[in-house]
């Protein structure tokens, strides 16, 4: 996925890829559903390295230093909930 897009491109591109994933809202939070069965908190951090597993980011530099920022600021937008 090409990190270089704006962000609601690249939200709506995220929910599309992950809508069967195990990641749901319950209340206030977001949380996934292990193979076992149980529920763990999604954090930004966390979000960070288990989309990993759903999809490879890119941007036109290939930095992969440059990449992983954006990575993680990319989450950090994607995962905000509404008050």
């Amino acid at each position: 996925m090409d990190l270089s897009q704006p962000l609601p491109v690249l939200a709506e591109t995220i929910g599309k890829i992950l809508k069967d994933a195990p990641i749901y809202r319950q209340g206030n939070k977001i949380v996934t559903v292990t193979a076992r069965g149980k529920v763990e908190r999604m954090t930004p951090e966390r979000f960070t390295q288990w989309i990993k597993s759903y999809m490879t980011f890119t941007l036109p530099s290939q930095d992969p230093i440059a990449v992983e920022i954006a990575v993680k600021e990319m989450c950090r937008s994607t995962l905000i909930l509404p008050s």
